[in-house]
């Protein structure tokens, strides 16, 4: 019988235009939705296994599994979505609102809000005020809630102006705290809350330019990991026959080898299905935690072990074998696996030693992470980026870090992406985090030998990585943003940046700022809050993470700044390509 679920080693074929925009694709949880979107594209009843047979279905590592008895129930993405307001958009709001989403809004403002008593005793709040001032925006929001995850995991959200209002642009606005429902037709369902949504509002910049190749819809923006979820999604084993014994032994064995506190993992509910619990250590690495325990072998034989471990061994160092469930299967063994895998560690096939030693680094053995370090500086193996990921998330391995420093200065944007990530990942004090503004985005600074690098992400999480410390601007300078948005000046003798912006209100400039010419200053100019220092200088001027990220792209594209700009792509319609050439107003003065 086929196996239900793979996850096949990645097989990658990029243009260097394409690694220099994808590379961030990975950042924080390297492929985790897109594995639950393979395995639910790939999952196989037993009926359906025996009309399509799978050339795999006999390895040694897919017999006897959990998948060859039961199937994964809840993998699908859960789409949720409800109705918001967009606060902080100048001029470019809009008074209308359809009646209906008007009371539905204020519905769920009173009641958010709610200080007790009527309406009269609210006035204070004004909710009504608010839905029709020109500054605000009434729009749908909607997202979807991966698979597995737990309460209070983030999710990005997508924000829509409503249709026949007039809204101009969403640019610069902060969506309100709001309700999200199961979603569907185009509208929420009424019921269960799921989740909650808020924050601040990313339009691509560079989509919003005269000329740009893939123009962006002003009125239509993302809020990233805006989403929170309110409650665990709910996943299952389901048996492809019925059985009381075979429901019991599996929620037994996946007991035995997640464990059982706080709560079981597994609990047979009945012949049929045997409801999963994420343990907390596994939380963030839920696609591994299920592919790995659909690759656990239920005969409980005493001899079965050694058997196996001796029968997968020897498949594995044939041509085409499955190496991706041979590895996992030595992983769900446990540690009587290791004796088998340092006899492979060595093996001149890369692709046998690096499965072999991606199963000893999950169990634990230092051996192994020699052998992934190895792949991690081979710039030739087809295993590199997947050996700098799996060293990253070797959280038990205090070798690590030495192996992940000296990758950050490695001529490859995707590999000190990795490096980087994985050094943060193990809370690394060479990695540097600031946050700028209140309610602002997070400033990463990393070490580096390399050409300096600046990444910006727009799914997941508002994070800029500067690679390289010392990174500043030079002089003289005169930058002027394509919108007449933001100026900043420095002439030859200058001991700072002059730096201002137009009000989103009024239209007028700024009070100047002064900013430092190292680059993590300017952008905390940029961000912060307008507030006063002590000496009664304004410190901020408030831009918002997108207009900020327009900045840094064009200051690095005039070579203002000495750096390569990348900013993260993402599986969505609004398909990034290159940023396009900086306007003609950016000069860098000889």
């Amino acid at each position: 019988m086929s196996r239900h679920w793979r996850l096949p080693a990645p097989v990658l074929i990029l243009s260097p235009v394409g690694l220099a925009i994808l590379y961030l694709i990975g950042c924080g949880t390297t492929g985790q939705t897109d594995w639950f979107g393979h395995l639910e594209r790939h999952r196989k009843t037993a009926e359906q296994a025996s009309a399509e047979p799978d050339p795999q279905a006999e390895s040694a590592g897919v017999r006897d599994t959990v998948a060859t008895v039961a199937w994964v129930e809840g993998l699908r993405r859960m789409s949720v979505g409800g109705y918001g307001l967009v606060v902080g958009l100048g001029k470019n709001g809009t008074k209308q609102c359809p009646k209906p989403i008007r009371d539905y809004m204020l519905s769920e403002m009173r009641s958010r809000y709610r200080l007790g008593g009527d309406y009269e005793e609210l006035k204070h709040l004004a909710p009504e005020k608010l839905i029709d001032s020109e500054e605000t925006a009434p729009v749908v929001v909607y997202g979807e809630i991966p698979a597995a995850v737990q309460k209070g995991a983030r999710f990005d959200l997508t924000v829509c102006a409503l249709d026949g209002t007039d809204t101009r642009s969403l640019e610069g606005g902060w969506l309100m705290p709001c309700s999200l429902k199961l979603w569907s037709g185009g509208a929420p369902i009424e019921g269960r809350v799921l989740g909650e949504g808020s924050g601040q509002v990313f339009i691509n910049p560079f989509g919003l330019r005269e000329g740009s190749a893939t123009r962006t819809d002003p009125r239509t923006g993302r809020v990233i990991g805006g989403g929170r979820t309110n409650q665990p999604r709910r996943i299952r084993l389901v048996l492809t026959e019925p059985s009381a014994a075979i429901a019991s032994r599996l929620m037994y064995l996946i007991n035995q080898r997640f464990g059982v506190e706080p709560d079981k993992t597994a609990d047979a509910i009945s012949p049929s299905t045997v409801d999963l619990r994420v343990p907390p250590q596994w939380q963030g690495r839920e696609a591994h935690f299920l592919d790995l325990l659909l690759h656990l072998y239920v005969p409980a034989a005493p001899s079965f072990s050694d058997l196996r471990l001796r029968e997968l061994s020897e498949e594995a160092v044939k041509p085409d074998a499955a190496l991706n469930d041979i590895s996992l299967a030595w992983e769900g063994l446990g540690k009587t696996s290791l004796p088998h895998l340092r006899k492979l560690y060595t093996h001149p096939t890369p692709a046998v030693s690096y499965f072999a030693a991606r199963a000893g680094v999950r169990l634990g053995d230092d051996l192994a992470l020699e052998v992934l370090a190895r792949h991690a500086k081979d710039a030739k193996t087809p295993y590199r980026e997947a050996a700098v990921e799996e060293i990253g998330r070797a959280t038990d391995l205090s070798r690590a870090v030495s192996i992940l420093r000296p990758l950050l200065d490695v001529d490859d944007h995707r590999i000190r992406q990795l490096a980087y990530e994985g050094l943060r990942r193990h809370g690394d004090p060479a990695v540097k985090t600031i946050r700028v503004g209140d309610r602002g985005f997070t400033v990463d600074v990393v070490p580096t030998n390399a050409r300096h690098l600046i990444t910006a992400r727009r799914s997941g999480e508002q994070r800029i990585t500067l690679f390289g410390t010392g990174l500043c601007c030079q002089k003289p300078t005169f930058y002027s943003h394509h919108g007449d948005r933001v100026l900043i000046t420095a002439d030859g003798n200058a001991s700072h940046l002059t730096v201002v912006r137009r009000t989103p209100l009024t239209g007028r400039w700024s009070t100047p700022v002064h900013a430092p010419f190292d680059v993590l200053g300017l952008i905390q100019a940029l961000g912060r809050d307008p507030t006063r220092n002590a000496r009664g200088q304004y410190e901020g001027l408030g831009l918002t993470y997108s207009q900020v990220v327009e900045v840094l792209h064009d200051l690095c594209a005039n070579k203002v700044i000495d750096a390569t700009f990348v900013l993260q792509e993402i599986e969505s319609a609004e398909t990034l390509a290159t940023p396009p050439e900086p306007a003609q107003s950016v000069t860098h003065p000889p």
